[in-house]
């Protein structure tokens, strides 16, 4: 009704979410999995002050762009695809391009999984820091502004946690998961630097 092709996540993350822990979603067959977040980590939502406009046709583009990759593999979703198929496939660059996103942020979920269950905030750091790059590169749903947002909060952050874009891009917010004795400092070096590059106030 609303012209937006859009999935489940959010709504699962308010219907079967709990305080204190991650979700792990499967999208096939809506089986959940809470996931206990150790209680020395934070998770910061950082607005980029960019609002985002899902229907203005970037969103459904996306999507069908993914739904045209699985058609061309002989399959019914990219859930089932893997790195070595897309490359035999022949895709174009664009198609290609999102279909190795899909397929490598699935592999990082699974990951993040294990780095959250083994509190190794390092190791999830380098995961988030990835799919922003995947989100920006590959799937091309950043923004400069959210792009530098990122890299300010990741700046800010170092090795123990990282940062990158959430939702379906083109503006809106950032997730960051640090240390909690580290949120201060990722507050005040944001309100300080983002602020002076001329984006709107935090």
């Amino acid at each position: 009704w609303a012209g937006v092709q859009c999935g489940i996540m959010d709504q699962m993350a308010i219907a079967a979410g709990e305080p204190d822990h991650a979700l792990l979603l499967d999208c096939r067959n809506l089986a959940t999995r809470l996931v206990p977040l150790p209680s020395d980590w934070a998770v910061a939502i950082i607005q980029s002050g960019v609002t985002r406009g899902l229907v203005d046709g970037h969103y459904n583009a996306r999507r069908r762009d993914c739904e045209a990759a699985a058609k061309a593999l002989g399959l019914s979703s990219l859930r089932d695809a893997d790195p070595a198929m897309i490359a035999a496939a022949g895709l174009d660059s664009i198609t290609a391009a999102r279909a190795t996103h899909v397929v490598s942020e699935i592999a990082r979920t699974r990951a993040a999984v294990a780095a959250i269950e083994a509190r190794d905030l390092a190791a999830l750091g380098d995961l988030l820091r990835a799919s922003h790059a995947s989100l920006r590169d590959q799937f091309e749903v950043s923004v400069p502004a959210v792009d530098r947002l990122v890299d300010l909060a990741n700046a800010a952050i170092g090795p123990n946690g990282g940062a990158r874009m959430t939702g379906g891009g083109f503006g809106g917010a950032v997730v960051a998961v640090l240390e909690r004795s580290a949120v201060p400092k990722l507050i005040g070096r944001l309100e300080h630097e983002f602020a002076d590059q001329g984006s709107a106030p935090l």
